[in-house]
């Protein structure tokens, strides 16, 4: 087994307020390879859910088949009256799939969701499907703070003899 890392590249939809520093795109605070514990990141200062959407980059290296799909986001929340929760998010097929609520009051927590097999088909996971993916955050609460979203995709490489085969077919 491989993984193939993917880091936003663009804004999708954005729905969060505020960010640290400020008048920067959002997925430029979110899209480190090791999280900065609020250096740069994406705040939620309203009460009610607020959602981040980026593009990814098209895979580059991995091929044959995937066998997962993984979202990460890292997130806080300072607001230890209130609470507020946080949730993984990705757009795939034009429409959204939510991880579970998670609480990260008072400490920089990273959480992940795991798709085994692509949400709206219910079927696994093409490449054209991974190249069409977004991934975000939702915030619920004020003083909710991402500073991270990746996802991973956990792929087996095709052998030496499928690679062979695509050659001979033309692929």
């Amino acid at each position: 087994m491989a993984v193939e890392t993917l880091r936003p590249n663009g804004n999708g939809v954005i729905g969060i307020t505020d960010e640290y520093p400020a008048a920067q795109p959002h997925y430029t605070l979110v899209d480190e390879a090791v999280q900065d514990e609020g250096a740069t990141m994406v705040i939620s200062y309203e009460v009610g859910e607020e959602t981040d959407f980026y593009t990814l980059p098209a895979h580059s290296v991995g091929s044959g088949t995937i066998n997962k799909v993984t979202v990460f986001i890292c997130t806080n929340n300072d607001d230890t009256v209130l609470g507020g929760y946080c949730k993984t998010v990705i757009k795939t097929h034009d429409t959204n799939y939510y991880g579970d609520e998670e609480d990260s009051v008072g400490e920089w927590t990273t959480f992940n969701t795991e798709y085994a097999l692509n949400p709206n088909t219910g079927l696994a996971w093409t490449w054209d499907e991974i190249d069409a993916l977004q991934a975000g955050v939702l915030l619920e609460q004020e003083d909710n703070y991402a500073t991270q979203v990746y996802v991973e995709v956990d792929y087996t490489p095709p052998s030496g003899i499928q690679i062979l085969r695509r050659r001979l077919e033309g692929y």
